[in-house]
């Protein structure tokens, strides 16, 4: 067998490295446990006054970006739609902590709850598609 095109082995048992890498896909469980223990741990900076916190938040947009893009393409389409929904929740929610913007910024928050909602329910692509093979069928080791 030869390798996949991206080189990248998928199926149930994926290790964390997969969640920090913007190709292959991501199946909707997955998506949403690694979602959502990353949004616990953004809410929890934000309460925080702590510059290393807000730091560390800033650094869990990376991963928060790979997940949506991973199940984008477990559903077959691109990155697009998770890249700005994730732009317009991170800028939305920036927009919040200002008095005069609030109401812009919780509107901004609506089109990414979506694009998140969209990704989580969206059925997945059968088999292999253009982004990799399927992540629920069992992880196959490739030869070179």
């Amino acid at each position: 067998m030869s390798m996949p095109p991206n080189g990248q082995q998928r199926g149930p048992n994926m290790d964390i490295s997969s969640y920090f890498a913007p190709h292959g896909r991501l199946r909707r469980t997955h998506y949403f446990a690694a979602g959502f223990i990353l949004n616990v741990l953004m809410s929890v900076a934000q309460v925080t006054e702590n510059l290393l916190i807000i730091l560390l938040s800033l650094a869990l947009l990376w991963p928060l970006a790979m997940i949506g893009i991973q199940r984008a393409h477990d559903i077959g389409h691109g990155m697009t739609a998770p890249v700005i929904g994730l732009a317009l929740a991170f800028i939305g929610g920036a927009l919040r902590e200002f008095e005069s913007t609030n109401a812009l910024g919780a509107l901004m928050l609506i089109p990414a709850l979506i694009i998140s909602l969209w990704l989580l329910f969206s059925k997945p692509d059968p088999g292999p598609n253009q982004y990799g093979p399927n992540p629920r069928e069992p992880k196959i080791a490739y030869n070179e």
